[in-house]
């Protein structure tokens, strides 16, 4: 289990949760948006560049207890394959 108690990026909004985690340095962070309990569809209906761009300039400093399951991720992704790569010559 990942936990921080730091003062990072944060915002509630009405039926979401955004916080920005810093990687080492604080050069690079990812972003997290989680929808409130039993409003995902409504959450990601409304999930666009534009709100994305929005919530993001809204994000400010605040204090954060933030826990969350460690956690792998990765994809391979062969280059043989034709249908991969569209090249026009």
């Amino acid at each position: 289990m990942m936990q921080h108690d730091a003062n990072w990026n944060y915002l509630k909004g009405e039926s979401f949760r955004v916080v920005s985690v810093p990687y080492d340095g604080r050069e690079l962070s990812v972003v997290i948006l989680l929808p409130c309990k039993g409003r995902f569809k409504e959450f990601e209906r409304s999930l666009d560049f534009e709100r994305v761009d929005q919530t993001l300039k809204g994000i400010t400093p605040h204090r954060v207890l933030f826990k969350m399951p460690r956690f792998r991720t990765g994809s391979s992704l062969d280059l043989r394959d034709g249908d991969v790569l569209s090249l026009q010559t």
